[in-house]
């Protein structure tokens, strides 16, 4: 009797176990549901509410409310036998790797080595720097890679009279980064396009396997995957530079949304019918209803640097709901302009020196980017103003972005300096406070540049941008 009830007790404790893990899964396969009839086929507002709930409690097991987010890094993996999605399959092209290094030379040996390496590549299972070295040394056995690759980019690494095996060291090192950092730029794609448990992979030869369950959106995803990567430098405008243009932002917001809403109001007069944003932003705040969680989502509007301080920003509401808040202020009721709650004129004039113009919550970073691409909020910008958004969440909930301006100076609206002026970069610590670091090597071109860039806005700071 003793063994069928430590049995028995066995049993249950593995089927609470088993219901506890599912649980998430009937959760997130709740909320998807939720998302696709209200989507109504439309993979943009899809992801765009599944979004605006990421951040929100939707799951109260007593103990702990969970997130969407957290909801979804807790179901089963059901991978793409079971669910579907999409697996690519990407090579990184070694052979234009190679051209890169040596600055795209016309030397025919080396044209004609390449051509005969992606030949004997086909029936090889040799890398492919090795052939093009084989290959390269058959059609003339005395020609040097060095006087190829011995390029003002390349100059620290490879110089005259070095050998053909150590040139070879150095392309292979290359072509390794390159696969290396083409690996890591897809990872942080695919983090970002939101896939719950997706798989990357290197499979030698250059390959990287991607796999993403649940994908139903094939154009994103190659747009996703086939992007150029680019780091670029761009000038910013500080606080001060730009508070003005948020100030007057703000008041033609002000017009323009009275003007929408009139406008709802006389072509349907029995219920005003939101815009899809509204609405998004309206099916967020009734999907946490029955989930014994508080609906916050008004009060967030005015809490943002309570996030940020732990101070309550209720006592400056003036009395006023946040519904009659926005409708008077549309963009600072979903931004925190930098200089809020700063008393001190030492704190503000450092404040107003600084590229931070604001604050705002994850979700509302689509309404606030839509206000600001309007035509005629544009028209109330210097043409050079584009704004960008912080890549790391902050606060408590890491549910905070911050909103910077960059200046598009640069000929046709480009970055000042590019990554392609980075001759090496390798991460290393700071000797004082040990934290890791990222030093970076320019060629004499973007040293130059640099040097220009830097002198012209001493004292600013330089928006470094990564895809």
């Amino acid at each position: 009797m003793q063994n069928r009830g430590a049995i028995i007790a066995l049993a249950i404790i593995l089927v609470v176990v088993c219901l506890y893990q599912l649980s998430f899964t009937f959760v997130s396969q709740k909320y998807e549901d939720q998302a696709i009839e209200f989507a109504a086929g439309d993979p943009d507002l899809k992801r765009q509410y599944l979004d605006s709930i990421a951040n929100e409690p939707v799951y109260n097991l007593l103990v702990k409310n969970y997130t969407f987010n957290e909801v979804q890094s807790n179901e089963l993996g059901l991978g793409l036998d079971l669910k579907g999605g999409m697996n690519v399959t990407l090579e990184v092209s070694v052979v234009d790797v190679i051209k890169s290094m040596a600055n795209n030379s016309q030397d025919p040996t080396f044209l004609k080595a390449l051509e005969d390496a992606k030949l004997a590549q086909q029936n090889s299972q040799l890398d492919f720097v090795t052939l093009f070295q084989q290959s390269f040394e058959a059609i003339d056995p005395n020609a040097e890679l060095a006087a190829i690759f011995a390029t003002l980019d390349l100059q620290d690494k490879v110089k005259i009279g070095d050998s053909n095996d150590d040139v070879i060291n150095v392309i292979k090192q290359e072509a390794d980064d390159a696969i290396s950092r083409s690996f890591n730029i897809l990872r942080t794609r695919i983090d970002k396009f939101g896939v719950t448990q997706p798989n990357i992979q290197q499979l030698g030869s250059g390959r990287i396997l991607v796999e993403l369950p649940g994908v139903k959106d094939p154009e994103r995803v190659h747009k996703l995957l086939q992007g150029t990567a680019k780091l670029e430098f761009w000038e910013t405008y500080t606080f001060g530079e730009s508070v003005q243009y948020l100030i007057e932002i703000n008041k033609a917001l002000k017009d323009v949304v009275a003007r929408e809403k009139l406008v709802n109001e006389q072509n349907d007069t029995s219920q005003v019918t939101p815009s899809p944003i509204e609405a998004l932003k309206n099916a967020g705040d009734e999907v946490a209803e029955g989930t014994a969680v508080e609906d916050t989502s008004k009060e967030e509007g005015l809490d943002l640097l309570d996030a940020l301080t732990n101070d309550s920003l209720a006592e400056d509401t003036s009395g006023i709901s946040f519904d009659e808040f926005a409708a008077e202020n549309p963009l600072f009721a979903l931004l925190t302009p930098a200089d809020y709650g700063i008393e001190t004129v030492q704190d503000q004039e450092a404040v107003y020196a600084l590229p931070r113009l604001g604050f705002a919550a994850v979700k509302d970073v689509p309404k606030i980017n839509e206000y600001l691409s309007r035509p005629e909020i544009q028209g109330l910008m210097p043409r050079d103003m584009k704004f960008l958004w912080t890549v790391k969440p902050i606060g408590e909930k890491n549910n905070i972005l911050e909103l910077i301006a960059i200046k598009t100076t640069g000929r046709d609206g480009k970055a000042r300096l590019e990554g392609d002026k980075i001759s090496n970069a390798f991460q290393d610590f700071d000797q004082y406070s040990r934290s890791p670091e990222i030093r970076m090597q320019m060629n004499a071109e973007g040293a130059k540049e640099w040097k220009r860039m830097t002198g012209d806005n001493v004292g600013k700071a330089v928006a470094i941008v990564l895809d």
